[in-house]
């Protein structure tokens, strides 16, 4: 996992050849102001998903990992805390979903770690990181945020 603000991305460009793409296209949704959905940019290997939504307490804390897709979120407003730890800390799987690029897990890990979002930061979550997006920092609140999905080498 990767979390820090918009303003240092380009230090990370190195770390996924479509990273710089993908940052990018979050520029150019800005700009267009994009209402909540998805968006292709390059195929199936570089597409976004612009979401609205209000954030929830810990007690829905529900870890997820992906095998086919990094995940870069971007927060544009809100403010939103991002559990996460290895992959291999997680049990209790209750599947993957290959259509969505998605497993779930029942039971949270003893010890994680936690991301905390505000508006202009990002977090990078590679396939061996679970997370658990969308925990309030605070109460409950409204959050945008933008989702690129960028396909594993």
């Amino acid at each position: 996992m990767i979390c820090d603000n918009v303003k240092n991305a380009a230090r990370y460009f190195a770390v996924h050849p479509l990273l710089k793409e993908g940052f990018a296209a979050i520029e150019k949704l800005l700009a267009e102001k994009a209402a909540p959905g998805t968006y292709p940019i390059k195929g199936e290997e570089l597409w976004a998903s612009v979401q609205s939504y209000e954030t929830k307490t810990v007690l829905d804390l529900r870890f997820e990992t992906h095998r086919r897709y990094i995940d870069l979120q971007y927060l544009v407003s809100g403010e939103e805390y991002i559990p996460c730890c290895p992959a291999e800390a997680l049990a209790d799987c209750e599947g993957y979903d290959e259509g969505e690029d998605i497993s779930f897990y029942g039971e949270p890990p003893e010890r994680f770690t936690s991301a905390h979002l505000r508006p202009g930061d990002f977090a990078l979550f590679f396939p061996e990181d679970g997370h658990a997006p969308r925990i309030a920092a605070g109460m409950p609140a409204p959050v945008e945020k933008i989702v690129v999905k960028l396909a594993v080498e």
